[in-house]
Order: structure tokens, then sequence, then C-alpha cells
């Protein structure tokens, strides 16, 4: 008898060990399965996220494209009432006049001087073109017109020295 009970404790031991084992083996499988729930809920809820946001912006696009939609029937009305030209003083029959170009005045322009002025030497009578100051000067000799030039220059020096001398 003592050896049944012995017996029965015993597997009743076995017994115990061996749903332990399941246990821990089942909490290890039930901690899996949560932390797979978990990423799955957690990647759901980011999903949720991106979905919201995108659905607020394609609310603002569509508000924006219905208050132009509106901006632009307001103006395709307002430009209709613009051609009824129906009211005092409009004649449908009159064809509308047309702008005629008239020939505008000549403007006034001073009148050109008879003798040509050269901007090389500041002498009327030629241009600098023909410029016999411009020529020698090319040349490298005084003759001419620059020489009476140089002389009458040469004089003046002479004069104001003597003047200041006297003085």
């Amino acid at each position: 008898m003592f050896d049944s009970e012995f017996e029965s404790r015993e597997g009743l031991v076995t017994e115990l060990e061996t749903m332990k084992l399941e246990s821990q083996s089942l909490k290890v499988e039930n901690k899996k399965l949560l932390s797979q729930i978990m990423d799955q809920e957690n990647f759901l809820n980011n999903k949720i996220n991106i979905l919201l946001k995108e659905k607020q912006n394609l609310e603002s696009t569509l508000k924006q494209f219905t208050k132009s939609s509106a901006i632009l029937e307001n103006m395709v009305f307002n430009s209709k009432e613009s051609f009824n030209h129906e009211g005092l003083g409009y004649n449908p029959n009159i064809p509308p006049t047309r702008k005629i170009n008239e020939p505008t005045p000549p403007k006034n322009t001073p009148p050109k001087s008879s003798t040509p002025k050269s901007t090389y030497c500041n002498v009327s009578g030629h241009i600098s073109l023909y410029c016999k100051a411009k020529e020698s000067e090319l040349k490298g000799s005084i003759n001419g017109f620059l020489k009476d030039q140089f002389l009458r220059k040469e004089m003046e020096r002479t004069n104001l020295k003597r003047k200041l001398t006297q003085i």
C-alpha cells in the first residue's frame, strides 16, 4: 500500500513537472504572440496616422478646388454681364467707330548751320574728318594752321610773362 501511494505520488509529481513545463512553454508562446500582436498594432496605428494626414491634405486641396471653382464661376458670371450693353444710349445697329490715324505735325527742329564746325580743332569751315590739324598731328609735323595756333599761344604766354614781371 505504501508502494502504491508512493507510485501515485511519483506519478503526480511527474505530471506536475510536465504541467509546469507546458505552462512555461505556453507562457513563452504567449509572449511571442503578444509581441507579434503589439508590432502589428503599432504598424496599423502608424498606417492610420499616415492615412489621416493624407485625408487632411486631400480635404484641404478639395477646399481649395471648391473655393477656386466658386471664384471662377463668379468671374464667368460677371464677365457675361459685362458684354450686355443694353441700357441708356445703346443702339445695336450702329457699327463701332474705327480710329483714323491722322498725320502728326513735323517736330520743331533747330535750323542747321550752313557752315560745318570741326569737333577736333573747333574751327568752322570744315569737319573733323578733313581737319588739317588732325592730319598734321598724325604725320608728326607742324604746318599751316597748327603753326599759327602754336605761335599765337606762345605770344600769349610771353605777353603774360611780361605783364607778370612788370608788376
